[in-house]
């Protein structure tokens, strides 16, 4: 995830240009400035700049999404379940469908048909859970470790 965010920020720091190496000393520049910052931020979550959460939520989402294709493509029925409370947990403000609203809606409709073309129903299906309003609150089911033996076996 932090190469990811590097490089997605150095990629973006400079639009081509006559000069390679200056148009790379800036690239280079803006990597280590986000370097930097990932370095130095809060690793709580709840902490992170917002422009962060968005970009773990979206590495998140594709780890789901690539999960879901290669079950789908096997043949497998797919569902997936978020059991981590957390990820609905509003108090905070950086529960999983604010956030993904709020990453969808900060990209322009080109950006947005782009995602709409690649990811299609399964795109459709993460917006709809981020705009589902019976979701939350709701009782949260706690489900118990199975009970282990001495030696650690169920």
């Amino acid at each position: 995830m932090m190469y990811a965010s590097i490089n997605s920020c150095d990629i973006a720091a400079d639009a081509v240009s006559a000069d390679p190496a200056g148009m790379l000393a800036s690239q280079r520049s803006a990597a280590i400035r986000q370097r930097e910052l990932l370095l130095r931020t809060d690793p709580r979550f709840s902490r992170m700049p917002k422009f962060l959460k968005t970009e773990v939520l979206a590495g998140i989402l594709v780890e789901l999404i690539q999960l879901a294709g290669r079950a789908r493509r096997g043949g497998t029925p797919v569902e997936l379940y978020l059991v981590d409370h957390a990820f609905f947990n509003q108090q905070l403000g950086c529960d999983f469908p604010r956030l993904l609203r709020s990453y969808y809606d900060q990209l322009d409709a080109d950006e947005q048909d782009i995602l709409c073309r690649v990811y299609g129903s399964t795109l459709a299906a993460w917006l709809d859970l981020a705009h589902s309003e019976s979701l939350l609150p709701h009782p949260v089911t706690l489900v118990p470790a199975p009970a282990l033996d001495d030696e650690g076996i169920e």
